[in-house]
Order: C-alpha cells, then structure tokens, then sequence
C-alpha cells in the first residue's frame, strides 16, 4: 500500500497539464500513486499522460468516454491503493512538500479528512490572490486549526460556510469505503460528496498552509453560466436528501432551504438567455411543491420565500417572472430602505440623547474634580496642623500627663 493516491480527472487541458505533473510527480514524498483519469479529451491530453507515464511508473492511465468531472473521479477511486486519497484538478497544481506534509499531519491525528488552505492564481490578470475567505476557511476563524473537531461543533450556519471543494481536502481511504461516498451523475457534484463525507466524520482537522494552486479561467464551466447552471437545482435537493438520510433535515431546515434558494436564484440570474426559459421551466416545477418545506408557522424563511414562489408560480414565462421580480425586488428595496430610515434616524435620536447625557456627567464630573481638590486641601491643612501640634514644645511636655488608651 502506498502513502497517498492521487487522482487526477483530465478532460482537454493540454496547456497546463505538464505543469500539474510536474508538481505532482515531483513530491517530497515519493511513496504515491497517481491515477489520471482521461474524460474522453479531444486535445493532445492523452498524449502528455502517455508521455509522463512512460517516464514515471507511479502514474496509471485510466480512459473512459466523456462522462464528466465525477464520473472520472468515481472511476480513480475505484483504483485506489493508498492510506489516503487526493484529488488535484488538472489545470491546477500543487506546493511540492504537499503530500508529505499533510501525509504527516493525518496519520498523526489518525483524521478521517484533513482540510486545507488554497491559493487563486487568476489567470488572465496572471496575478496569486492569497486572500480568497473560501479556500482559507476564514469563517470558522482559525478556531479549528490543527485541532480535531467534527460538524456537530460547528455552529449551525458555519456548516454551510466551509467549501465544498474536493481538491481542499485530504480523505482516509478506509473512511472512504466504510462511507460509500461517490460523486452524484450531474454538476455541482462537490456539494453531494462534501456533505456525504463531512456528516459521517468523526475526526476532522485543517491546517492553515496553501498547499493548492487553483486557476481561475474565464472558460471553466462554473464561469460560463451555461448548461450546468440548471444542474444546480437537482444538488440543492440532493443536499436536502443527504441531511434526511442523517436525520438532520429538521436540525438545518432554515439554513438548507436557505442554501437552495440562494443557489437556485443566483443561477438562474447568472446562466446564459438563450437558456433561461429552460431553466424556469425546471425552477417553476421544481418548487410546485414548496409547501412541503417552508411552513410559516415553523421557518422564519417561509416570509424570505413566499413572494419570489408566488412570482414563480403565477408568471407564464420566464420573462414576465424576471419583471414581476424586478417590481418586487425595487419594493422590497424601498421598504428596507424605508426601514433603515426610522432606524438611523431612532439612532440619531439615541446618539443625541447620550451625547446631552453625557455633556450633564462632564459637567457633573468637572464640578466633583473642583470639590475633591477643595477637600485635598482641607486634608493637607489637617495634616499640616496635626504635624505642628505633635512638634510642639507644650505637646512634648505633657506628654508624661497623657495616659495611652
């Protein structure tokens, strides 16, 4: 058994896959296995991994039809020989003590997953943006670094907040296998895997390095808000039906319908017009049956969702939904707007308030410094006095005539 296998899916990125095995076949730690799988490409790919894998007999080629990201991740972990399991994106690359370091960390803990830190290389502005709050776990504060936790620790919306990314991620093999954890046959498989995973470890850790090197490309899928955006509905409901079989649905109702909303509508405003029909097509049978999730008389979120479903469900076409949307969104504007009027003006109202209060206690204040120095003054009199008396020559005289008490 190997340290660590690697899996590699590789669908037409013959431009930056030498840099990804360089990176990879160059580890501190040599005790690896990297398994790429080739997603039926149609460029020179294959050609590359062939040209590496004769040079380097770790690497093991794996060809497969073009079923996408998932499906050729699936595929890798079926081929798995290692202690643990890494998935490195073939138009990324990684730090070159990567495998060592977090080799050494997981089996020091005995982790079922080790979280880590990424970094973004933006590649048509070829700049590193070390900052990006998602790939440096920056909501959970650095609370959880190099310290063993599991979801039940977490607050209930800081669950949601963590990135779902497989590559982020370190995975112990076995834990894998006892979980039975695949990536689901559609777009956004990350958050299925994540949660399918995440729910069942009992032994979780991060370490704050930025080991992973993430390329942000204008064609990536998640850019191009094109088919794959409609995807998006069937992973929020596979998310809802993860937390169910866990017995969690109840638990996180609020945050989960909360996460489906969010996603679902940002997609639908983000994906491409000539597809826009298609997806409200999906959104308005999606949600038909919305009432057996959001009750008003148990989620607070029912009042967030009930003007956009009713907007949904009676527009007869995407257009007339993103009009009567834009009617209600400016209303909903106005009334917030409305609302945080009254409130800075109560809080102006307040601030003034204080500010006379506090002018009384200054002045209050000023008059207690002008007494105390007055009384100051009375003591250094007293004391001044007390001195002389006891230094008197009539005070030393009778002093044999003054019985002690």
């Amino acid at each position: 058994m190997v340290k660590i296998s690697i899996i590699v899916p590789v669908y037409n990125t013959e431009p930056y896959l030498e840099q990804c095995l360089d990176s990879i076949i160059n580890q501190t730690l040599e005790d690896i296995e990297i398994i790429c799988v080739n997603d039926g490409s149609t460029d020179n790919s294959l050609s590359v991994l062939e040209e590496y894998a004769s040079k380097d007999n770790r690497i093991k080629i794996i060809n497969q039809e073009n079923e996408g990201q998932g499906f050729a991740r699936n595929n890798g972990l079926k081929s798995v020989n290692g202690e643990y399991v890494l998935f490195v994106d073939s138009d990324d690359w990684i730090e070159l003590n990567t495998c060592e370091a977090l080799y050494k960390k997981a089996n020091e803990l005995d982790l079922n997953m080790l979280f880590f830190c990424a970094t973004r290389y933006i590649e048509d502005e070829d700049k590193y943006d070390y900052t990006f709050g998602d790939y440096n776990y920056s909501s959970l504060g650095g609370k959880f670094w190099n310290k063993i936790f599991s979801y039940k620790d977490l607050d209930e919306n800081l669950i949601f907040r963590i990135t779902v990314t497989p590559w982020s991620k370190l995975y112990n093999s076995d834990f894998l296998k006892k979980s039975d954890a695949r990536f689901p046959d559609n777009f956004f498989e990350d958050n299925y895997f994540f949660y399918s995973l995440f729910l069942k470890a009992e032994k979780v850790s991060i370490v704050e390095n930025q080991f992973y090197n993430r390329r942000i490309r204008d064609d990536s899928i998640t850019q191009l808000g094109g088919r794959a955006f409609i995807d998006s509905i069937t992973a929020t409901n596979q998310i809802i039906d993860i937390f169910k079989d866990n017995g969690l649905f109840e638990q996180y109702r609020n945050q989960l319908l909360r996460k489906k909303f969010n996603s679902n509508i940002s997609r639908f405003f983000g994906i491409d017009d000539s597809l826009k029909e298609e997806y409200w097509s999906k959104l308005k049978e999606d949600f038909k049956d919305y009432k057996k999730y959001y009750d008003k008389e148990k989620d607070s979120f029912y009042y967030i969702i009930v003007d956009f479903y009713n907007n949904l469900i009676k527009s007869k076409n995407y257009k007339e939904f993103i009009e009567s949307e834009s009617v209600d969104l400016k209303s909903r504007h106005d009334n917030i707007k409305e609302k945080y009027e009254s409130l800075d003006k109560e809080s102006n109202n307040k601030i003034n308030a204080l500010n006379e209060k506090n002018k009384d206690l200054e002045e209050e204040y000023e008059e207690l410094e002008k007494e105390n120095e007055q009384l100051n003054e009375e003591i250094n009199e007293l004391s001044k006095f007390k001195r002389d008396v006891l230094n008197s020559r009539s005070w030393r005289i009778t002093k044999p005539f003054r019985r002690e008490k």
